[in-house]
């Protein structure tokens, strides 16, 4: 990321559950595929914002918002 941008955080790995068992709306909603090799990396939208400034690296629960 670079400096000053903002983002949501993403989940991705070996050890993250491919969706919610016999809930299809909330894996849809919360699981996505990026690009990658052997079909995409499965990913989970945590909801958590995370953004850098020149020194730190913050994240918030809640959505950024502009003034």
């Amino acid at each position: 990321m670079a400096t000053g941008e903002i983002g949501e955080l993403f989940v991705s790995g070996s050890g993250v559950a491919r969706g919610y068992q016999d809930r299809p709306d909330l894996t849809d909603e919360r699981f996505l595929t990026l690009p990658g090799e052997d079909g995409g990396i499965r990913a989970y939208r945590t909801g958590t914002w995370c953004g850098s400034v020149r020194t730190a690296f913050w994240c918030s629960s809640a959505a950024p918002t502009t003034r």
